[in-house]
């Protein structure tokens, strides 16, 4: 979902906020799951944290394709015995599932990244702070709205008066009655 509005702040804070996409990148997607769940917790984005879900369960196929298709090549060359038609059919086509969970991994993952920027960038906008008497008060930067306290909330704070309350020096009793001894 593309909104048309730009790309939050600068490259350096871009980069930070993209290192949850490593995980899909160099694990062979056994661990894209790991990213969607950080971007969907800290977000509070239930589609990212369906997605997180989505990428365990392939990451767990994949984990138990690896475990009933057999022995090694390796463990083969060093005596163990063949694989039977059932385990290479198994081996073959996790090798083909690991290749499609790691490509839709990072294809997803890049998608994504763009919208997490926004989102993210929406929840950190810090808030207007009160007026000083006598001063404007502070507009949201362009194409800002402020934070939401949760996404499709329909939440609005209650509004709050801002009255300054000058501060008041307190009165002193002198045991003679006064109030200043120096008068």
């Amino acid at each position: 979902m593309t909104t048309g509005r730009p790309l939050p702040r600068d490259w350096g804070w871009r980069v930070l906020h993209s290192l949850w996409v490593l995980p899909s990148l160099l694990c062979f997607g056994f661990t894209t799951w790991m990213g969607f769940l950080y971007i969907g917790i800290r977000t509070r984005h239930r589609v990212w944290l369906m997605s997180a879900f989505a990428h365990f369960a392939g990451a767990v196929l994949l984990i138990t394709l690896i475990i009933v298709s057999g022995p090694t090549k390796s463990e083969i060359d060093s005596g163990a015995a063949q694989r039977t038609a059932t385990q290479e059919m198994f081996n073959n086509f996790g090798a083909a599932c690991l290749f499609v969970l790691w490509l839709a991994g990072v294809v997803h993952s890049l998608i994504v990244l763009p919208q997490f920027w926004r989102a993210l960038d929406q929840r950190q906008a810090p808030p207007p702070m009160a007026p000083y008497p006598g001063q404007p008060a502070p507009t949201w930067p362009p194409g800002h709205t402020g934070p939401k306290p949760w996404p499709n909330s329909d939440y609005t704070p209650a509004p709050q008066p801002i009255t300054p309350v000058p501060p008041s020096a307190p009165t002193v009793h002198w045991p003679d009655g006064g109030t200043n001894p120096h008068r």
